[in-house]
C-alpha cells in the first residue's frame, strides 16, 4: 500500500513523549475504578458532523515501538476543517485513568482502556466518572503535546494487550479487524455522530473554618443552550444539612471540629438520559488568626470614615502588617485605600472563610481572581494590609 511522503515523515517522527505516556498509564490502569457499563462500540471522539480518515494506521513500526507493540494504533486527521483546536470528546463513558497536558484515558465497565493523545486536556479530569459526548479538550495546534508538527488525535485500545477496533468496539460501527498489513487501513474515513454533552464542574476543593457558612456553586454549561437541572447530595463526612438543593448551588454551616473532610457531589441532567456529576471537598481547617500590631507601630493616615474608606489610621506593625477595618465599597476603592495607606497587598476572607489576597497594582489577573472569590464589601471588614 502506499504511503504519502507526509504520512512517511509522521511515521518516521513519531514522538518518544509517547512511550512515556504509556509507561505512566501502565500504572495509573492498575488502580483506575471502573465506571458505569457503556454503549457497545465508539463513537468518534470528535463533535458530531465531523470529517476524519486514518493518517497512520495499523502495523506502523513507530506506533509499535511507542505504544508497547501495539500494532492497532492509529492517527486520525480531519478533513473537511482544520484538525488544531478541534474538540476533544469522550468516545466511550467511563472514569479517566490518566490525564496530562498531551494524553487522557478513559476506562469502561469492562475494563477497556481508550487513549487518545496529542490532545491538551486539564490533568485535575483524572479520577473522574464522565459520559459518551463529555467535552474533555481540544487537538493539540502543530508542534505541542508530542505531535511532531502535526495536529492528529492518537488512537488506542487495550485490555490486558493491545486491541483492535472491532466486536464491541468498533469505530462509528465502522469495524476494523486485526490485519498484518503495513498501515493498515490509511485512509479509512469516518463521520462522526459523537453529541456532544454539557460539561460540570463543582469547582476547586476548599478549606473553611469551623462554623463557617459555606456555599458550593456549580458551572455547567450546555452545548445547546438545554436548560439544566440539578442535584446536591453528601457522599462523605459529618452529615450536615444542605439548603436551597434544587439549584446550581446549596449551602451549609461547616462543623464544629477542624480535621475533618465533607464531600459532595453534584448531578446535572438536561432530560436526557445522560446525567454528568462531579464532586468537590471541603477540609474543616483552624485559619491562622491575622497579626496583631505589635510595639513600635507606625502611623498612616489615608482619608478614614466613610465607605471605601478604613475605620481608623493604618497602624502597621514591626512586620510590615496591620488589621484594620474596611468600611464597605467595591474592591477598586479597598485598593485605593490601600494603596493611600503606602499598602503593597491586602488580605481579605471571602464567603467560606479562606484568606485571598489582593496585590496592590498587580496582574489584572490577579485582580480578577481576587473579585472572582470577593466582588464587594457590603459592610465593615476587617482585612489586614500588607506594607
Amino acid at each position: 500500500m502506499h504511503v504519502s511522503s507526509h504520512g512517511r515523515g509522521l511515521l518516521q517522527l513519531h514522538t518518544i513523549a509517547v512511550a512515556a505516556t504509556f509507561l505512566a498509564l501502565a500504572t495509573t490502569l492498575l488502580f483506575a475504578r471502573p465506571a458505569a457499563a457503556a454503549a457497545a462500540g465508539l463513537s468518534f471522539p470528535a463533535p458530531e458532523g465531523t470529517a476524519w480518515s486514518i493518517l497512520a494506521g495499523y502495523n506502523t513500526a513507530t506506533h509499535s515501538v511507542a505504544d508497547s507493540n501495539d500494532p492497532y494504533a492509529i492517527d486520525l486527521q480531519r478533513t473537511d476543517a482544520a484538525t488544531s483546536g478541534t474538540a476533544v470528546l469522550a468516545p466511550i463513558s467511563g472514569t479517566v485513568g490518566y490525564a496530562s497536558t498531551s494524553c487522557i484515558s478513559i476506562r469502561d465497565a469492562a475494563r477497556t482502556t481508550v487513549m487518545m493523545c496529542h490532545v491538551l486536556v486539564p490533568s485535575t479530569l483524572r479520577g473522574k466518572n464522565i459520559i459518551r459526548g463529555q467535552r474533555l479538550g481540544t487537538v493539540a495546534p502543530p508542534g505541542e503535546a508530542g505531535n511532531n508538527g502535526v495536529s492528529h488525535i492518537h488512537l488506542a485500545l487495550s485490555n490486558n494487550g493491545p486491541l483492535p477496533f472491532d466486536g464491541s468496539y468498533t469505530l462509528e460501527n465502522i469495524a476494523l479487524p486485526a490485519i498484518t498489513t503495513s498501515n493498515g487501513y490509511a485512509g479509512q474515513a469516518f463521520l462522526s455522530t459523537n453529541r456532544e454533552m454539557f460539561s460540570v464542574d463543582a469547582g476547586p476543593d476548599l478549606s473553611v473554618r469551623p462554623d463557617a457558612q459555606v456555599t458550593l456553586t456549580v458551572t455547567a454549561s450546555s452545548p445547546n443552550s438545554t436548560a439544566l437541572s440539578y442535584n446536591w447530595t453528601q457522599i462523605a463526612g459529618t452529615q450536615v444539612a444542605l439548603s436551597s438543593n434544587g439549584g446550581a448551588s446549596t449551602s451549609f454551616v461547616a462543623p464544629p471540629m477542624t480535621g475533618s473532610a465533607l464531600q459532595f457531589r453534584v448531578a446535572v441532567s438536561d432530560g436526557s438520559p445522560e446525567i454528568v456529576s462531579d464532586t468537590v471537598t471541603v477540609n474543616i481547617t483552624t485559619a491562622a488568626p491575622a497579626p496583631t500590631p505589635t510595639s513600635v507601630p507606625t502611623t498612616v493616615s489615608p482619608p478614614t470614615g466613610g465607605t471605601g474608606n478604613f475605620a481608623a489610621p493604618v497602624v502597621y506593625a514591626p512586620s510590615g502588617q496591620a488589621l484594620v477595618v474596611f468600611r464597605g465599597g467595591t474592591v477598586a476603592q479597598l485598593e485605593a485605600a490601600a494603596r493611600a495607606a503606602n499598602a503593597t497587598g491586602v488580605w481579605a476572607q471571602d464567603a467560606s472563610g479562606a484568606y485571598q489576597l489582593l496585590i496592590i497594582g498587580g496582574a489584572s489577573f490577579i485582580r480578577d481572581a481576587f473579585i472572582a472569590k470577593i466582588r464587594s464589601f457590603t459592610s465593615d471588614t476587617a482585612v489586614t494590609l500588607v506594607r
